[in-house]
C-alpha cells in the first residue's frame, strides 16, 4: 500500500509545532467480524473482512483532541474475507473451505451484497473528538457504506511510546441500515448477524 501522511500535533510554549507522521500500513489493519445467528447458528462460520488497501488522513492532536479530524477511505473491491490474515487479525479459528472462501468473496462484491462496481469505496470522516480518561477517547463520524451515510460513535484507545503512537477501536453497524439483507442459507435457519463489528488499529511513527 501507498504510505499516506497525517499530522500529529502537540502544544510547544504555549504555541503549536506539527511533526509529520507516517501510517505504517504495514503494522495497521481495519478489519470487520460478522457473528451468526438462527436456529443452527452455532453452525455457521463467523466471517472476518479485510480491507487489504486503504488510506487514511489524521491529523491528531492528542493535548487537544478537539482540533483533531479524520478521514479513512476503503475501496470496495479491495475487501478480502476469510483470508487467513484477515481470521487471524480478528482471532478466529478455521473458516469456510478455499472454495467456498472463493464463492463467498465473489457473492460479498456483487450487486446483491455491497455492489462494488456501483459503490467504489466505503469511506469514514470524523465529526468530533472528545478526550476522556488517559489513553483513551471518543470519536463520532459518519460512515457511508453501499451509497448510504450514517453515524456511528467509537470508543478509541492510544498509547504513545517514543515516536510511536497506536490507535485502537471497535464500533458496530447494522447491514440492514445501509440496505444490506444479512446473508442466510438453509431456510433462514443459518443466517449472518444483522451487527457487524468493525476494528481497527493504526499505527503512526514520526518521520526522521
Amino acid at each position: 500500500a501507498l504510505i499516506f501522511l497525517g499530522a500529529l500535533s502537540l502544544p510547544e510554549m504555549g504555541m503549536q509545532s506539527r511533526v509529520d507522521e507516517a501510517i505504517d500500513y504495514k503494522a495497521s489493519y481495519l478489519i470487520a467480524v460478522t457473528g451468526t445467528a438462527g436456529m443452527f447458528g452455532f453452525a455457521g462460520h463467523r466471517h472476518a473482512v479485510l480491507a487489504s488497501d486503504w488510506s487514511a488522513d489524521l491529523k491528531i492532536n492528542l493535548r487537544n483532541l478537539s482540533r483533531s479530524s479524520a478521514t479513512v477511505t476503503a475501496p470496495t473491491d479491495k475487501l478480502v474475507i476469510d483470508s487467513p490474515a484477515a481470521r487471524q487479525k480478528a482471532g478466529l479459528g478455521k473458516g469456510p473451505s478455499d472454495s467456498d472462501v472463493r464463492t463467498i468473496q465473489k457473492r460479498m462484491l456483487s450487486s446483491e451484497v455491497l455492489d462494488a462496481a456501483q459503490y467504489p469505496q466505503i469511506k469514514f470522516t470524523t465529526t468530533a473528538f472528545k478526550a476522556q480518561s488517559p489513553g483513551q477517547m471518543r470519536v463520532t463520524g459518519n460512515i457511508q457504506i453501499h451509497g448510504r451515510l450514517h453515524p456511528v460513535t467509537i470508543q478509541a484507545r492510544y498509547r504513545s511510546d517514543g515516536p510511536q503512537t497506536d490507535f485502537d477501536g471497535e464500533f458496530n453497524v447494522r447491514q440492514t441500515d445501509y440496505g444490506i439483507e444479512p446473508e442466510s442459507v438453509a431456510a433462514g435457519t443459518i443466517k449472518v448477524k444483522d451487527s457487524v463489528t468493525i476494528k481497527f488499529h493504526i499505527v503512526m511513527t514520526a518521520a526522521h
